[in-house]
């Protein structure tokens, strides 16, 4: 009975010592959660470093990154052109490029008309023919031409013919008012032949 005892007490001490073994654990000064730099036995925590990337890593990406850009660019302009290819557009270039071969291709075909002689006499009756300086009735008058004054075409026209009269002055007159003889290249005056144009419309004459 006495040995019984003996061993209810000492198991009675034993799980009291647990108890407060364990109450100790739980509290705010045994707690290992509430540890800190005061709390004896505590070590300062030491942060280790973490290289994220290195200095050439960086530049190499960033270098990346605008090529990548400049490739899209680049990819954009090609769609842009193909994308005016297909739509049939043509750009200004080509535009300006066009008319100027249209223009080219008209003055060819004015070239194309040979150059033609005449001579002339003023073929007014009763009044003078004028003299002007472009082919307008507005235009400056440089000389009065009395009946049969005789002169040289240099351009001739249908409404109005660029003229060169003997003494070298060179003007406009209205074509109805000049009786017009053509001529060979041999008859026309050696000292105009290089002042003589092809015609720029088709004459009526």
């Amino acid at each position: 009975m006495k040995h019984t005892s003996r061993l209810f007490m000492a198991l009675f001490a034993f799980f009291v010592v647990v108890a407060f073994g364990a109450l100790y654990m739980l509290s705010d000064t045994g707690s290992v959660f509430n540890k800190d730099n005061r709390t004896p036995g505590a070590s300062p925590a030491v942060m280790s470093k973490t290289i994220v990337g290195d200095e050439s890593a960086t530049s190499l990406s960033i270098k990346d990154d605008f090529s990548d850009e400049e490739t899209v660019e680049a990819s954009e302009l090609l769609s842009d052109a193909d994308a005016a290819a297909d739509e049939g557009t043509v750009p200004e270039a080509a535009e300006s490029d066009a008319g100027a071969s249209v223009e080219d291709t008209l003055a060819e075909a004015e070239n194309t008309r040979e150059k033609r002689y005449f001579t002339f006499t003023t073929g007014t009756r009763y009044t003078i023919l004028r003299l002007r300086s472009a082919p307008s009735l507005d235009a400056d008058i440089l000389a009065k031409l009395n009946k049969r004054t005789p002169g040289y075409v240099i351009l001739p026209g249908n409404e109005w013919c660029k003229v060169v009269m003997s003494t070298g002055t060179v003007g406009y007159c209205a074509t109805e008012y000049l009786n017009m003889v053509e001529v060979s290249e041999e008859e026309f005056p050696a000292e105009f032949i290089q002042m003589v144009e092809p015609p720029q419309e088709d004459l009526d004459y």
